[in-house]
């Protein structure tokens, strides 16, 4: 069995243990009190950094700016459900692992002296940047780039994507209902096909608002979304045809792929509250958030680089981050047409 890592120290901040939950990864149990562990690691990764490295370093510049988010986002929540979301790398026990290898790390980084300039330079042909290894890739060859214009008034032949974001009153399939839905649509090259889009908010009266859980109401109301739903006039059924009117505008029947971050999720409320709408799109999904899953396992550094969520949670700001997340994954994760080694396998479709 797998046990936590311990940090060395005066005073231990891991635990070793082999009790508890499952985490539901092999290995890995629950932490009995992850936030104050975390807190105690970040805070000793800043000291460290003071104590050991000097300020005009880069390496830490960036480690601090790191941890010191990190950190903000540690003391700001009690929830830890809510720093996992917030801080986007797997549940609170991997952070304390990668904490501690963080801490660990940075001995050997000040024994090192990461810092000092190299006594043997490397030949100017051989001198490279960082930033050249994350560099995107160019988006399209300009003889792949279709003119972003219809065909017989739709834009099928681009094999439309359509985004849609959903808030709800919850995430309780059989009581919580849709309050608010954006959708948008982009081509296969993730330009957008209209950049004003859909919005729309369904009303529900201030009694029903009342009844949502802690976390909707806190959020909901500090966007001002809350307000917005009770006031409105829109029915579920208004929103529902109002949305269906718009995506036939731009795409045929069949043909629009339904794409987001758990995008699973909004589909299962459209086909409860909105069946026009899932009808009307293709059975497939682009999932974005799976994307992000398999490159955090696959090539974790990717994930490093991706590009930072806000978070405002309202459906439009959701969907525009959704589409630069899978735009990053594209231009440096996935391999462009030309950069692809079949080898000796047989090619399925012509």
């Amino acid at each position: 069995m797998r046990q936590f890592r311990v940090l060395r120290q005066a005073q231990e901040v891991l635990i070793r243990s082999g009790k508890g939950n499952p985490t539901g990864l092999t290995g890995i149990l629950q932490h009995p009190n992850p936030r104050p562990v975390l807190i105690k690691l970040y805070n000793s990764t800043l000291t460290k950094l003071k104590e050991k490295f000097p300020e005009e370093s880069v390496y830490r510049k960036s480690v601090e700016t790191l941890t010191k988010s990190r950190l903000a986002i540690v003391e700001a929540n009690d929830v830890v459900e809510q720093i996992e979301q917030k801080i986007g790398c797997g549940l609170v026990e991997e952070l304390i692992i990668q904490a501690n290898e963080e801490y660990e790390l940075l001995h050997k980084m000040a024994e090192w002296r990461v810092w000092d300039e190299l006594e043997e330079k490397p030949l100017p042909d051989h001198m490279f940047k960082i930033s050249d290894i994350f560099k995107p890739k160019v988006e399209v060859q300009a003889d792949e780039l279709e003119e972003l214009r219809p065909v017989n008034g739709k834009y099928d032949h681009l094999l439309p994507i359509v985004w849609i974001d959903c808030e709800m009153t919850g995430l309780d399939l059989l009581n919580d209902h849709i309050i608010e839905i954006c959708a948008l649509v982009t081509d296969k090259h993730l330009r957008l096909i209209d950049e004003v889009g859909f919005e729309a908010v369904i009303h529900y009266p201030e009694e029903r608002m009342n009844q949502m859980d802690e976390w909707c109401r806190t959020h909901h109301g500090d966007s001002g979304l809350t307000k917005k739903v009770i006031e409105s006039s829109n029915t579920l059924q208004d929103v529902e045809n109002q949305l269906l009117a718009y995506l036939s505008k731009y795409v045929s029947k069949g043909v629009g792929i339904l794409a987001g971050n758990s995008v699973h999720v909004d589909r299962q409320f459209l086909c409860k509250e909105m069946p026009k709408i899932t009808d009307y799109l293709t059975y497939r999904i682009i999932d974005v958030s799976s994307v992000m899953e398999i490159s955090r396992r696959h090539n974790p550094r990717v994930n490093e680089y991706s590009p930072e969520k806000v978070g405002a949670h309202t459906a439009r700001s959701d969907i525009l981050e959704s589409i630069n997340q899978l735009k990053y994954y594209r231009d440096v994760y996935f391999k462009g047409p030309g950069e692809v080694d079949f080898g000796s396998r047989k090619r399925r479709h012509a």
